[in-house]
């Protein structure tokens, strides 16, 4: 959690908030807080509040989206549960009812670019400086051809 009690009460997901039953959520952004150690932080389209993860409730959406990258998390539908462990209050994280889970799928391969258009482009501006060097200094391309 943050070090601030407001920030806690006011913008986090405890598990009151569920009001005592499951609540089919999801997952329309993966955001990070923390200091030292960073936590991910779930925004939900059904409530303004976010949920600050667990490193089991982690464990859970890396199993659920088969991949280790947040930003995969985003469009999950999952199920959050109140529970009580160790005579804790926790939100258990479960896949939703009736929903598939989708299986996580690299994204699709980015076409190679040529360099060209950049080479192209270096060319023109090294004649137009080098013309802007001639007419500057006064050496006409005859004199230009002599030296070299």
């Amino acid at each position: 959690m943050s070090i601030s009690a407001i920030v806690d009460t006011g913008y986090r997901l405890h598990p009151h908030d569920l009001g005592g039953r499951a609540r089919t959520v999801t997952v329309v952004n993966v955001s990070f807080q923390g200091v030292e150690t960073l936590a991910p932080v779930l925004h939900l389209a059904e409530t303004p509040k976010r949920l600050v993860l667990t490193p089991d409730q982690i464990a859970v959406l890396i199993t659920l989206s088969g991949s280790l990258v947040p930003s995969t998390w985003i469009g999950l539908t999952v199920e959050l549960h109140p529970t009580v462990v160790d005579g804790q209050e926790r939100i258990e994280i479960r896949p939703a009812r009736g929903r598939r889970i989708r299986p996580w799928q690299p994204p699709p391969p980015q076409p190679a670019h040529s360099g060209w258009p950049v080479v192209v482009l270096v060319l023109l501006v090294a004649l137009v400086l080098a013309a802007l060097f001639l007419r500057e200094t006064g050496i006409t391309l005859d004199e230009l051809l002599r030296l070299l």
